[in-house]
């Protein structure tokens, strides 16, 4: 495949003249630490994808001997040159104390051998280049950076990380898949509820995996005792971390149509996320009723929440494709090395699915994926 090439010159001379000002100010903004941040987990998506492009080249050792003059160098290259102020100032919001995606540990590791960044005594990072795209000499620094993340990526250990998580990725998908559609193989009707479970702004960032996980324990304990959670078919939870929003929890929660009035779906995801924040959490917990935005998603043509019926395939595919993928996705995964053993992403089914039914038996729309890897707790 032919690899899209742009002017080193031109390119840079673009940023400066046609980026909006929302993003220069944007960009500023990150150069100065202070003030109100722009989207970073934005930025750390755009950063996975240049570390992919950096690894993925065929072209590194003409890459290595560019110099600024020098003319057309792939589009990947020249951009990442250019999002690197944005991509450094991304990674020193995120907390020291834990492990992120393959792509975004590789770049963290990268600029450490390279002396990029350093530790800050409050637990984060720092970042002791002030990156200038007009400064010839970090144009050298960045093609010593990418060297880097080449030949580190391409190592043996590396490749059988990025092996081992695409494995679990395709592993979980799977699994989910069938999950869903063993639920509605079961019931007519199924009640679809997406709650974002977070933090307070102020606090957001301070709150540590651990008292995360300790209150998605204490909520999944109280389930069983509680009428909002009457008829509840099962549940999944990814706890997630984003720079803007701390750590989080996605949360996809199924309930029996025939049993609760789907017609209400918002509002009891809006129960669900009051009672997250007054009592789970003490008032410190906020959420985001995914619910809410129903009518936006229908108007795209890719609503997978609400109320579904079994007949409904087109919202059943969009559950699996715009909901459960999301949730099976790497990117914002978060790990601490100081609790390995504590699941950030969960799945449970109450009762028992694969109980015989009466009546006719329905055909799913979509095969189930056979379990064929063992699969891992994460």
């Amino acid at each position: 495949m032919e690899v899209e090439t742009i002017n080193v010159q031109e390119a840079i001379l673009l940023e400066s003249t046609t980026l909006s000002s929302r993003q220069k100010n944007e960009m500023n903004v990150m150069k100065t630490k202070y003030g109100k941040t722009m989207e970073n987990s934005d930025y750390l998506e755009k950063l996975e994808f240049f570390v992919i492009d950096v690894i993925k080249t065929k072209q590194m050792d003409t890459l290595l001997t560019l110099n600024r003059t020098d003319g057309n160098v792939p589009r990947w290259f020249v951009t990442g040159f250019i999002r690197m102020p944005g991509f450094l100032y991304a990674i020193c919001q995120l907390p020291r104390r834990y492990r992120y995606t393959n792509c975004i540990n590789l770049f963290i590791d990268s600029c450490e051998i390279l002396g990029m960044i350093c530790d800050d005594v409050a637990g984060s990072r720092l970042s002791k280049v002030d990156f200038n795209t007009q400064s010839d000499e970090h144009w050298t620094l960045f093609v010593q950076f990418i060297g880097v993340i080449y030949r580190e990526g391409n190592s043996a250990g590396f490749k059988t990380k990025l092996i081992r998580t695409l494995r679990l990725i395709n592993y979980r998908e799977g699994e989910y898949t069938s999950f869903v559609q063993a639920l509605f193989k079961a019931h007519s009707r199924i009640v679809v509820l997406r709650i974002d479970f977070e933090y307070q702004k102020g606090i957001a960032r301070t709150v540590s995996l651990s008292e995360a996980l300790d209150d998605l324990d204490h909520l999944v304990a109280n389930m069983r005792n509680n009428a909002m959670f009457d008829h509840m078919l099962g549940y999944i939870f990814k706890v997630e971390y984003g720079v803007d929003r701390g750590i989080h929890i996605h949360s996809v929660l199924f309930f029996n149509g025939a049993r609760r009035n789907g017609a209400n779906h918002i509002g009891h995801a809006k129960q669900i996320g009051d009672y997250w924040q007054n009592k789970i959490t003490l008032g410190r917990g906020t959420y985001w009723n995914v619910n809410a935005k129903i009518e936006q998603y229908r108007q795209k043509g890719i609503c997978g929440i609400g109320p579904i019926h079994w007949q409904e395939y087109d919202l059943q595919v969009n559950l699996l494709n715009m909901v459960i993928h999301y949730v099976c996705k790497e990117q914002q995964m978060i790990r601490s090395d100081a609790e390995p053993y504590r699941k950030i992403i969960r799945k449970q089914h109450f009762p028992k699915i694969n109980e015989v039914r009466r009546g006719r038996p329905r055909t799913i729309m979509i095969a189930s994926v056979s379990d064929q890897l063992e699969v891992e707790s994460i």
